[in-house]
This record gives structure tokens, sequence and C-alpha cells, in this order.
């Protein structure tokens, strides 16, 4: 009886899991074919790492991948409790698919992108126990024997648990920090005039309200965000949108376009970064187009050195803010009072009244 009470209740654990896997990974294909992301927490990196190269294989979007793994899992989650040998076997290969495939992608956001998505952290978390359950029923006597040895068996459960703890980890942690992060008292410091000394998108001389968009063209969270944060601010008087960007060294393609808009007139620079937000992703080919379009332009002749001493002040500027992530949104209020808040809650809150 207690064998049997065992062998439901890995059932039923394997079923939940498998569940919930399957609505995150449905979830989140519908809302990319929609074209639209998430909800995230204030601040985390969820936007970049699911509009990144690494989220999609061709037109298809990897959550729908997920959604087709999660469906397998539960139709062979009845040999929990049968505890067949062969459909055991399958099982545990099947879920040690999708553990290596999980794990591959989370050490791909953190090295390639560097940071992590909730969303897959809560579904990598799933698989990792999935794995260990799968590799706790292998365990047992089928028969006269069990399916695995003992030593494979240890394995088996060890390491997706402890995987699934440090994700379960990750996960709380990242809903602990939610908020950018800045530095309050450097940000009460910095002149509005010099936290304001960007590019204007587009320019409102009349505006008693500014809100300071720091960010990278190549950051897919930027590029999602800065777009509608613009359409909104062009539809509201008394706000205007100003970019600085913090793009990082070894960003290439970031930098030639950085390099260009710094050369532009300023009455120029708001219709090139509608140009290259506007497309889907900045790739070398993207950016060379970019380029030839706008290289005819009226362009500055600026000494190399003085763009370059031009963007490193906009990067030392998040650097001496403490802003580590991007999009991060400053709002400068008609009083001169300075508020720090993700790309998110300046959107929503750009849909609110605004007092003027």
């Amino acid at each position: 009886m207690r064998e049997a009470l065992a062998k439901w209740a890995v059932f039923l654990f394997a079923a939940v899991l498998g569940s919930t896997g399957l609505t995150i990974s449905t979830y989140l294909s519908l809302v990319y074919v929609a074209g639209d992301l998430p909800p995230c927490l204030e601040g985390d990196t969820c936007a970049d790492i699911l509009t990144s190269r690494y989220s999609h294989i061709g037109p298809l979007p990897i959550a729908l991948f997920g959604a087709f793994y999660y469906l397998v899992g539960l139709s062979t989650a009845p040999a929990l409790v049968t505890r067949d040998r062969a459909a055991l076997l399958k099982g545990l290969i099947w879920s040690s698919l999708g553990f290596v495939g999980a794990a591959i992608l989370t050490a791909l956001s953190l090295t390639r992108l560097h940071g992590v998505c909730i969303w897959c952290l809560a579904s990598a978390f799933c698989m990792a126990m999935l794995f260990a359950l799968w590799g706790l029923a292998a365990s047992s006597q089928v028969g006269d024997a069990p399916v695995l040895s003992r030593k494979t068996r240890l394995w088996m459960i060890l390491l997706p648990a402890v995987s699934g703890l440090a994700e379960g980890g990750s996960l709380a942690v990242g809903l602990r920090t939610s908020e950018p992060s800045y530095d309050a008292s450097a940000l009460a410091k910095i002149s509005i005039e010099k936290l304001v000394f960007g590019v204007p998108c587009p320019a409102k001389p009349a505006a008693t309200q500014t809100l300071v968009f720091f960010g990278d063209v190549e950051c897919g969270a930027c590029r999602y965000w800065f777009p509608r944060i613009r359409l909104r601010v062009d539809r509201t008087s008394g706000i205007r949108l100003v970019f600085r960007a913090k793009t990082a060294g070894n960003h290439d393609n970031g930098l030639r376009l950085v390099r260009l808009l710094m050369q532009l007139p300023s009455n120029d620079q708001d219709s090139f970064l509608r140009d290259v937000f506007a497309d889907e992703s900045l790739d070398s080919e993207a950016t060379h187009s970019i380029i030839e379009r706008w290289s005819g332009m009226r362009i500055a002749d600026i000494p190399a050195a003085a763009i370059d001493r031009r963007l490193q002040d906009d990067i030392d500027l998040t650097r001496s803010l403490g802003i580590l992530r991007v999009p991060t949104i400053v709002w400068v209020d008609s009083s001169g009072r300075k508020e720090v808040m993700s790309a998110r809650r300046a959107y929503a809150r750009l849909a609110e009244p605004v007092d003027r």
C-alpha cells in the first residue's frame, strides 16, 4: 500500500510539473506569435532574452518546442505508476533531453546575454525536477533488477535536484531584486542639465518633464520599449524623451550606429533613432543598411576623438549613477524631482493623466 501511494505521489508531482511547464511554454509561444512580451519583473532581463537570437529557431519560438516536450512528457507519465521497464527508459531519456536543453539555454542566457528570464527559469526548474523524478522512478526495482545501476541512479537524482535548487534560488533572488539598481546619492548630486543632455526624441522646448532613457541600441528590451515609450511621449504634451547611450565597448554594431548618431544634426537624430529601433534585429547586415541610408545625409565633420569622448560621457554617467541594467528610465518632473524606474513602469505611467 505504501509503495503504491509513493508511485501515485511521484506521478501526481510529475503531472503538476508537466502541466505548469506546458502552461508557461504555451503562453510564451502565444505571446511571441502576437509580437508582445509577457509581464516581467521590474528591471529584469527577460525582455532581452525573449527577443534575442536564441529565443527562436527560424520562425518558431523555442517555447513552442518546450510545449511539445511537456506534451510528450505528460503522455509518458503513467509509466511512473505502472513502472514498466521499457516505458521508464523512454521517459528517462525524454526527460534527460529536456534537462540538457534547459541547461544549455540557461548557460547561454548567463554567458551571452548576461541575465536570466524568470519565465525561462520557471520552465527550467520544471524540467530539472521532472528529470529527478524519472531518475527516482528508474532507481526502483522492476522485476528482478533495477532499471539503472546504483551509481547511475545516484547521479540521475542528484544532478537535476541540485540544478533545480539553483534555479529555484535564482527565481527567489529575482523576485526580491525586482527594481532597477542605482546610486541614490549620485543621482541626487547630478545636475538636471547634465542628466538630460542627450538626444531629444523629439525636441519639445515647452516640455516641463523629461524622461531620460538609458539604453543600448543592441539591447532587445531597449528595442522593444523605446518605440513604445516614444509613441506615448509623442501623444503627451509637456513631456519630452531623451536618449542616453549605454553601449559596451565590444558591441561593434552599436558603436558604429551611436558614432553616426552623434555626427548627425540634432533635427535628424530623432529620425535616425526611429530608423535604428524600427528594425526587429540589429545584426551586421541591418547595421550596414542603416549606415548606408544615413551616410548620404548631412554629417558634421566631428573628430573621432570628440565622438568617443561624448560616447564615453554617456557610459561614465551610467556608471556613476550605478545603473547596471538597461533600459532604465530616470523621470525628472516639473519640480526637478528625479525618479528611477523600469521601462515598463514608465510606459504604464505615461498612460495615466500627467500633472503638468
